[in-house]
């Protein structure tokens, strides 16, 4: 069985800073927050796994608006010159970890999490 896969992913390349965002975001994980995560789960034994999800960037809402114009090889023959408003990140945006980040913090605190007082990836 054969599968076809298709990805919209966006141009990054065209972005441009101060009119397509404002900011860019990287959340990176500090060695001290790695380090208490080990030292929390050997001393109380508890198994840790570790996902990577491709798709995890799709997940994060936007909250400013973004328009896309159609790609090219798929656009509607009726409607060449439509663009459509997006509502969810695609692939390779720049705005997207920033999205994905604030969703899973929002996710984390409602469930009594508390943020890290020395590092804010910690929860």
């Amino acid at each position: 069985m054969v599968k076809n896969k298709i990805r919209l992913v966006s141009q990054r390349y065209n972005q441009h800073e101060g009119i397509d965002y404002t900011k860019t975001f990287s959340l990176v994980d500090g060695l001290e927050a790695i380090r208490i995560l080990m030292y929390y789960t050997v001393n109380h034994r508890i198994i840790l796994y570790q996902m990577d999800d491709k798709s995890v960037f799709l997940n994060g809402v936007i909250s400013e608006e973004v328009y896309v114009k159609q790609p090219p090889g798929f656009e509607d023959s009726k409607h060449p010159n439509t663009i459509f408003k997006l509502k969810k990140y695609l692939y390779c945006m720049k705005q997207a970890p920033r999205g994905w980040c604030d969703r899973l913090s929002n996710f984390l605190l409602k469930k009594g999490f508390k943020r890290g007082m020395f590092d804010t990836t910690l929860f």
